[in-house]
């Protein structure tokens, strides 16, 4: 025993020591565990512009509307959704609320009217959206109670309902791509189970046997279950007896309701993970989501804008292609009277129009959210409670950092932007719930700025990238020799050849052949008798035998030239050279491309009040260096875009592409 001690205690001696090497040998580490173990109020976030992105969508721009009134509920509204643009609306309540069925007892017939509900479904069209129709709920006449909820006295009646509808809405009307989804929150409404006396399953069962077919419906989709919560192990005795009787389903329906992001993000996951053990690639509708399923005074404040961009960024690594998330609902229904105001603690985005119509900040979260890019996104790695997701368009113009704070704490940020794109930047807005700041900074690889996150708020940092001013490598090839990159268009203004005769010249190259029609450039002059401008002379590539092709207009006159595609190599340099000068009553504009001179007339336009531009047009595929104007005039300004008021600003370094003034 007293050995066992002795063995205990070397053990125990070893085990410290050991522990001891550890902790001092990994300080620093076990110093972060300790500091990530609170709250760091006074964070660095490092965003790296070279971070692989993935494609994305605006997964969460669907919406919802409850059944408060028996009139169209969207009319009020129709304005801001068409700006707005959802992408699919539903409606619930189609069968009991648009007295869409009637039932005579005496010849025991259904007739089904559909004014109000195509109403509605048009509304929906013309802001762009597709309708959403949830099949629900039973009509009160056609029940054993009168109860919408109940049971039918003949349940054929049912497929029937199915039936009409989807060839109505699919098939007469020729509606492309409705969804429906069968009923809305069996759980609820009806006290459906998945299994037992009245099970959802033989429900959706009967609604699949009821579809119509044939060449003059329209494809649609049609899904289920629309549980009320992520009910896991409902979801999964649905997608087995689906697998078993070899049902159709298109997607798997549910709702959810939670003050938290993280828990919506975990119970999409999971869900998603028993879609997958099923063998089953199905999208995941979420076709109602807020912050609590009862009234909650927080739909009515900024929480409710911070809560539905703290739930959106967290899901853009969840959600697919196709997975749509539809915020619920559009319109609050009517307030009783003692809420004069109209906010009651309703889940709807828009209050209802009897007191009077105005958006809630849950509104102005998706208003924002819908003006950013949304092309390619990536979530940025950031120590809780900071989450952040930056997305951008596709050729990285324009970008958007959301950040957001998930504690009750002001956290004071030092926001890092690193390897961002080359190019003359600018903090377009900082948008948060409570104000915007402009701001004009911005250098060319970098940013750092402060950014204060209020306690369980979002912000959002739009930033631009002002694409005439990418660099790439010079003609010459050495160190610090730059050309300029045409991810977007630049513009030359010229001196006036009413006053003066000019000639331009400028190095060109592609990195690759145009393999359809591109303009490279043209000539424009805005005149007093012409506003709006007029396109002298353009230098662009054609379709049919893709020969660079000089156009000249003037009015009706069009004259052309051209040079043969074989001429022109990738990553070569050509020197181009355009003059412009008088000739009589009429302007010559000669453009010579190396060896190639093309020489048309145009009749004269100009006249001292003209303005002359020369227009490179946007072209990732082209660079342009050493432009170089050369003038009888000695003091006349070449400029970009003012660059004079650019270069005295310290916005631009010129030396990066080189704007050379010559006297002739």
């Amino acid at each position: 025993m007293r050995l066992a001690k002795h063995i205990a205690g070397y053990i125990t001696f070893i085990l410290l020591t050991a522990g001891l090497f550890l902790l001092v040998y990994n300080f620093d580490k076990v110093k972060l565990i300790f500091t990530h173990a609170g709250i760091n109020t006074t964070p660095d976030i490092f965003i790296y512009f070279n971070q692989k992105a993935k494609s994305t969508n605006k997964f969460w721009k669907s919406l919802a509307q409850g059944g408060e009134d028996n009139k169209p509920m969207l009319t009020p509204v129709l304005g801001q959704l068409q700006t707005y643009r959802p992408e699919y609306i539903r409606l619930d309540h189609i069968f009991d609320h648009y007295q869409t069925v009637s039932y005579n007892s005496k010849t025991k017939q259904i007739k089904l009217h559909w004014l109000l509900l195509d109403q509605a479904v048009d509304e929906i069209l013309s802001v762009g959206a597709t309708p959403v129709l949830a099949l629900s709920y039973y009509p009160s006449s056609l029940t054993i109670d009168g109860q919408t909820t109940s049971s039918l006295k003949n349940p054929a009646d049912w497929q029937y309902l199915v039936n009409q509808t989807i060839k109505h809405f699919s098939g007469k009307r020729g509606i492309d791509n409705v969804i429906y989804e069968v009923w809305n929150e069996p759980n609820l409404f009806g006290k459906f189970t998945i299994g037992g006396k009245k099970d959802y399953r033989l429900l959706y069962d009967q609604t699949i046997k009821a579809l119509p077919d044939g060449p003059q419906i329209k494809p649609f989709m049609i899904g289920g279950p629309s549980i009320s919560y992520a009910d896991y192990k409902g979801i999964s005795r649905f997608l087995a007896y689906v697998k078993k009787n070899n049902l159709r389903l298109d997607f798997v329906s549910f709702h959810i309701y939670q003050d938290s992001s993280k828990k919506t993000a975990y119970e999409i996951t999971k869900v998603k993970r028993i879609i997958a053990k099923y063998k089953m690639n199905l999208p995941v509708y979420i076709t109602e989501w807020g912050i609590n399923g009862d009234l909650d005074p927080r739909y009515d404040d900024l929480y409710g804008y911070n809560h539905a961009i703290k739930v959106i960024t967290g899901l853009d690594d969840i959600m697919g292609l196709k997975d749509k998330l539809f915020a619920f609902e559009i319109v609050d229904g009517r307030p009783p009277p003692k809420y004069k105001s109209g906010l009651w603690g309703r889940w709807g985005l828009f209050t209802h129009p009897s007191t009077s119509l105005r958006p809630k900040p849950r509104w102005r979260a998706f208003e924002k959210l819908n003006n950013l890019p949304w092309n390619l996104s990536f979530t940025p790695n950031t120590d809780w409670p900071i989450k952040a997701l930056v997305n951008f368009n596709q050729n990285k113009t324009k970008t958007a950092i959301i950040l957001t704070n998930h504690s009750q704490k002001t956290i004071y940020a030092k926001l890092h932007l690193r390897f961002m794109p080359n190019g003359l930047w600018r903090l377009v807005d900082l948008y948060t719930s409570q104000k915007i700041e402009k701001v004009k900074v911005i250098n060319n690889n970098s940013l750092d700025k402060n950014i204060t996150l209020l306690a369980g708020s979002a912000v959002i940092v739009n930033l631009e990238r002002l694409d005439n001013l990418v660099r790439s490598s010079g003609r010459l090839g050495y160190t610090n020799d730059y050309a300029l990159n045409l991810i977007d268009g630049w513009e030359l203004l010229l001196p006036n050849p009413n006053k003066t005769d000019f000639k331009l010249n400028f190095w060109f190259k592609y990195k690759n052949l145009p393999q359809n029609q591109e303009k490279l450039l043209d000539i424009k002059v805005v005149t007093n008798q012409r506003p709006a401008g007029v396109n002298l002379a353009e230098l662009s590539w054609q379709y049919r035998n893709f020969n660079l092709s000089l156009s000249l207009k003037n009015g009706n006159r069009l004259s052309r030239a051209s040079i043969p595609k074989e001429y022109f190599k990738t990553n070569k340099w050509y020197l181009a050279q355009i003059s412009l000068s008088k000739a009589g009553l009429n302007d010559l504009i000669v453009i010579k491309i190396d060896d190639y001179q093309l020489k048309l007339p145009i009749i004269k336009l100009s006249s001292p009040e003209s303005t002359w531009s020369l227009n490179f047009n946007q072209n990732h595929n082209l660079n342009i260096d050493d432009v170089a104007v050369v003038t009888r005039e000695i003091n006349w300004p070449a400029y970009a875009n003012d660059p004079k008021s650019i270069i005295s600003s310290g916005l631009v370094n010129l030396t990066n592409f080189d704007v050379n003034l010559a006297e002739d």
